[in-house]
């Protein structure tokens, strides 16, 4: 335990700029925030700059004068009953720019990192450096001096992308010489060497974060081990060079994402095609939980006077929701009415943990094996867990991710169904613990080069998923590119037929288009023959376009081929066959492989163009249904309504939010339109279905076979509690 948990209501105040140091009164501020309802506050106490205390250690900012903002702080939130975190930026401090010069982060030609930005910050420390000494003692210094109840601590990190990456100071380059016995990437050593010394370092990068937590961890103990400890993170942002993971959070109580509406609806224009406001957020906080082993997070929310009150509203309700616990940096006169908000769904965000169905493999090693500095990698590698993840959303399936460490430790999140989508690194040991798992009657859906690559992306096997699958990958689909016209010898010759690019098909063995993609999707007895280069099917069989990457594979005679995928040979120009979607008994459980990318279908405009989102995410339900049989709570709502399911004691809480607005995505919601719902529970699983929290429009029914909770006009939140 520590001294935040279970604390989901706390106003935060940033400072850094001395017109906010001077002009604020701490404790007329606590005793705003008190009157709110807040539970706790946090206040910068170091800034990127000075201490805000009376330190030993670190120079105090001359704007504040003799007052200690720490002192203050206590002892106004003693005063007002509420606890306190103290705000502290850990790699920047710029009045030790330069007395620290030989502690910054450097890039490979040596210069310093924090220096070649155009930010007026210039200082970003090395986690090998002395300075990480100072920095234990600074929160060593402020825990016995003030007993904060946590601290909040904004990134602990290495910084850079693609291959401008830190750290090449001298600290880090023998370091890895220790460790590694090699020098740091350089370009200089080979494009092969170099491929392989940074995915070392990327590797590298994470373990000595994971040293730096557990030494703030062990200075912070030495105090008041019930101190709770915040860290601020991009873990599943996207970012292939990310030094942060479950290793480093290890030693952290909660984990911190950063989710300020305004950005998030901006990226829904350029980074996030297909998601919405509320699948961006609730990815996020999946992936946070992921890197604490499904505990929930800590959401950071700058609520400024500009936004709508129910965009503040609805991320009020996401954030409950997923459980999280619920900071705000806030300048309006509405806080008061947002945290009560909060206060009435506490009693149900508890000690929760998250129920899955399905779990899905978030792989991080699998991530450097596709890593190339000068590329940055396979965007749709990334794109798979993220789609998958929505796709799931939509289906009002409940479904976590899960990292590297889980998988060797067999930990799936109780979830009947693990989801390995590309999962190239595969060591043996998750590899018997899925073999286990489909032994006791799991299931499992598989992709593309699961189980076949080292983790510096080097092929050491052409069995896919573990040595005895019946699986074999035999390289990938290569397709012909159309030419369309060309002038030969001075007279134009046109292509016939045309072909679609990738001229590529999924042609169904077993079950009809209707039930592979929710309609009949041939033209009949249209008296034009569909053209090839039209795509969408392949007119004289059951099919459909498939615009992903995709491989061949053989599969023995255990496997049974649910789809093929039909593709025009780019060596030969023929048209070829190979098994496309497969599926087995192993043991008392199901697996199934997918020889292509499915995740990309729901990240990609072009995918969506070509195939259309409404049948792939039928393709993925029709494969769920498959592996594990319907839903048993039957969730019927549009993909606007977003469903959070978790474990408390001995209840079920079910959490629904409406986020359907009548403008685009992209712009903040005024209002949330109404929409139909229903709920269906089986009485097998169920004694009783409660709503907890709902309007009066909200009806619950027993039917002949469970229970039944609907509303015909479902605006913005409901929780339903099963025991």
């Amino acid at each position: 335990m520590s001294h935040l948990d279970n604390d989901h209501r706390q106003i935060f105040r940033n400072l850094f700029y001395p017109e906010r140091e001077r002009h604020l009164d701490i404790e007329k501020w606590v005793a705003y925030c008190a009157r709110a309802g807040a539970t706790s506050v946090a206040l910068d106490i170091k800034t990127q700059a000075y201490a805000l205390y009376d330190s030993k250690l670190i120079q105090k900012d001359p704007a504040i004068g003799k007052r200690d903002f720490a002192a203050e702080l206590a002892e106004a939130a003693r005063r007002h009953g509420v606890k306190w975190c103290a705000y502290i930026p850990p790699y920047q401090h710029e009045s030790l720019r330069d007395k620290g010069r030989a502690w910054q982060e450097r890039l490979e030609d040596g210069s310093i990192a924090a220096e070649k930005g155009s930010g007026f910050m210039k200082t970003s420390f090395c986690w090998n450096s002395p300075y990480l000494v100072l920095f234990c003692s600074i929160l060593k210094e402020i825990a016995s001096k003030y007993r904060p109840d946590g601290f909040y601590l904004d990134g602990m990190r290495y910084h850079g992308a693609g291959d401008h990456l830190t750290c090449y100071c001298d600290y880090c380059r023998d370091r890895f010489r220790k460790e590694y016995g090699l020098s740091l990437p350089s370009k200089k050593n080979g494009a092969e060497n170099y491929a392989r010394s940074m995915v070392l370092f990327l590797k590298a990068r994470k373990k000595w974060i994971a040293d730096a937590t557990r030494a703030v961890r062990n200075a912070v103990d030495s105090v008041d081990p019930e101190i709770t400890l915040y860290l601020n993170n991009k873990y599943g942002g996207g970012d292939w060079a990310n030094s942060n993971g479950p290793e480093a959070f290890a030693p952290i109580d909660y984990i911190c994402r950063e989710v300020i509406p305004s950005v998030v609806r901006g990226s829904l224009l350029y980074a996030t095609y297909g998601f919405s406001a509320g699948d961006l957020f609730m990815w996020e906080c999946a992936a946070q939980r992921a890197g604490k082993q499904g505990k929930p997070c800590q959401l950071y929310v700058s609520l400024q006077p500009v936004m709508r009150a129910e965009d503040i509203r609805l991320t009020v309700d996401l954030a409950c929701a997923v459980g999280a616990q619920f900071t705000m940096q806030e300048r309006r006169s509405d806080s008061g009415v947002m945290l009560k908000r909060i206060k009435v769904m506490e009693p149900y965000l508890k000690d929760i943990q998250p129920l899955a169905d399905i779990a899905i493999h978030y792989a991080e090693s699998s991530q450097l094996a596709y890593y190339r500095p000068h590329a940055g990698g396979n965007n749709n590698f990334l794109r798979e867990p993220a789609g998958l993840y929505k796709t799931f959303l939509d289906l009002h399936r409940p479904a976590e991710l899960v990292t590297d460490a889980d998988l060797a430790a067999g930990d799936y999140r109780g979830a009947k169904l693990l989801v390995l989508p590309n999962s190239a690194v595969l060591p043996k040991v998750s590899q018997e613990k899925i073999i286990a798992h489909l032994d006791r009657g799991g299931s499992l859906i598989a992709s593309m080069a699961s189980g076949t690559m080292d983790e510096f992306g080097g092929k050491i096997t052409n069995k896919l998923v573990y040595e005895n699958s019946g699986l074999t990958l035999a390289g990938p689909v290569t397709t012909r590119k159309p030419f369309y016209m060309i002038e030969e010898k001075g007279r134009l010759i046109f292509e016939e037929k045309v072909s679609a690019h990738p001229a590529q098909y999924l042609v169904f063995k077993e079950g009809s288009v209707k039930e592979w993609l929710g309609e009949d999707i041939s033209v009949g007895d249209h008296p034009e023959p569909v053209e090839e280069r039209e795509i969408f099917q392949l007119h004289d069989r059951p099919s459909v376009y498939l615009p992903a990457e995709a491989l061949q594979i053989t599969a023995d005679r255990n496997w049974k081929v649910l789809a093929s995928i039909r593709y025009r040979d780019d060596a030969s120009g023929k048209w070829k066959e190979s098994p496309g979607i497969v599926s087995r008994r192993v043991g008392r459980g199901k697996m199934i492989y997918v020889a292509f990318q499915c995740g990309s279908l729901f990240m990609e405009r072009s995918l969506w163009q070509d195939i259309g989102y409404a049948w792939s995410r039928h393709l993925i339900e029709h494969l769920i249904d498959t592996a594990i049989g319907p839903a048993r709570v039957k969730v019927e709502a549009p993909a606007c309504v977003k469903v959070a399911y978790w474990k408390q004691d001995d209840k079920t809480l079910i959490h629904l939010v409406n986020e359907l607005s009548g403008f685009h995505p992209a712009v903040p919601l005024e209002e949330r339109l109404p929409v139909a719902v229903k709920v269906q529970f089986p009485r097998a699983d169920f004694k009783s279905v409660k709503l907890a929290i709902g309007d009066q429009a909200w009806l619950s029914a027993k039917t002949r076979g469970g229970w039944q909770v609907s509303c015909r006009e479902f605006r913005d939140r409901a929780l339903i509690i099963c025991e």
